[in-house]
């Protein structure tokens, strides 16, 4: 017990971690509900970009260098809060992509030559964000945005080359290192939540798909009007017990039910009043059989009830106390309505052919004047 419990704690500790993670993420980046994941991860960069103009502001200020390189992070912060209120907010995607694909190759330039050209940090980043803007689109504009680029940063290493001159170095060695260590830092911190985004992503989608599964598995099994079985899964689940019942040489029965009257019924009282009463019918079977039972619509107002390690006389006795439940029930309008049946006893029958015992029992209890059970 101490052991489960052990293993329980980190388990628990992971989740609960999970969803501090992936709500701070979704708050961030949008919910997979309402944004696409490109969309999400075109945010988060957003707010990582964000973060980058603001550190290297306030690196800029502590290193006391001039005005022009904490005017231009500035100028980078204010269109990427821009870009990421309509991306965010307002929910819009293919305009702020393309400002800040034009944005990035106009601001890469400039922080190139001013932070250190190759030797920089904080420059990387807008080079990656490019691409990962590029990515969003597809087809030609996508191709077009990619050339662009490489051929952004193939003039940018050329001009380096060639006019090493043009190119602000560093003061000092720590000027540098502490540039492309926060660069890097924020590089990593933006790899960790694109990851956090794209596990959340696949733990709604997992989710998303697990419901859905659901839902199709019920579609195929149930009646869609009563919540049984429908009746090839009935009959399937019928087949299946029967060969329990052999293999452990075990006792089944069936009850098949009818509604007396129900075209006569839907006739006189119209058949939202006939879905009324089948529905109401179905919910006294539902709950008034064993759990090992099984209930399934086989027809239109017929019933069959699966009774595992049940003999003739015992399910007999079922079938007429679920017949005096219904007749007992109080329906809308102060209808009187009742239901006949029929009980089997597996031998060396077939499904086909228990189900056949069974309704020639059920039409024995019609004949008989209904509202009773035949066997």
């Amino acid at each position: 017990m101490a052991g489960k419990e052990a293993i329980e704690v980190p388990y628990i500790f992971g989740e609960m971690l999970y969803l501090i993670r992936s709500r701070f993420v979704r708050l961030l980046s949008g919910s997979p509900q309402h944004f696409s994941l490109e969309h999400r991860v075109f945010n988060l960069f957003a707010i990582i970009g964000i973060l980058l103009s603001l550190t290297s502001i306030l690196c800029n200020y502590l290193l006391h260098l001039n005005v022009f390189m904490m005017v231009v992070p500035l100028l980078f912060s204010a269109m990427i809060g821009w870009v990421y209120y309509l991306s965010r907010v307002k929910g819009r995607l293919r305009i702020p992509a393309a400002f800040c694909v034009v944005g990035m190759l106009f601001f890469a330039p400039a922080v190139w030559m001013a932070n250190g050209g190759s030797m920089g940090g904080a420059q990387y980043f807008l080079l990656v964000f490019c691409i990962i803007v590029a990515i969003l689109y597809s087809g030609r504009t996508r191709t077009a945005i990619l050339i662009l680029y490489f051929a952004v940063i193939i003039g940018l290493f050329a001009f380096e080359y060639w006019h090493p001159e043009m190119i602000k170095l560093y003061d000092s060695r720590a000027d540098r290192y502490l540039d492309v260590m926060f660069g890097f830092n924020l590089s990593a911190l933006a790899i960790a939540l694109l990851f956090i985004v794209l596990a959340d992503s696949y733990r709604s989608e997992h989710e998303r798909v697990k419901q859905y599964s659901q839902h199709l598995e019920e579609i195929a099994t149930t009646d869609g009007q009563t919540g049984l079985l429908n009746h090839r899964f009935a009959f399937t689940r019928l087949e299946e017990e029967i060969a329990k019942a052999r293999r452990y040489e075990r006792k089944l029965s069936i009850i098949m039910l009818d509604i007396d009257h129900f075209k006569i019924l839907n006739d006189t009282q119209g058949h939202q009043y006939g879905d009324y009463v089948l529905t109401q019918i179905a919910d006294i079977l539902k709950n008034s059989i064993r759990t090992t039972d099984s209930i399934g619509r086989y027809g239109g107002e017929e019933f069959l009830i699966i009774c595992p390690e049940t003999g003739l006389a015992e399910v007999y006795l079922l079938g007429n106390r679920l017949r005096t439940l219904v007749e007992r029930e109080s329906f809308r309008r102060e209808m009187k309505v009742t239901i006949s049946g029929g009980v089997a006893e597996l031998h060396n029958d077939t499904a086909v052919q228990l189900v056949e015992k069974a309704d020639r029992c059920l039409y024995t209890a019609k004949h008989m004047g209904r509202n009773r059970i035949g066997m």
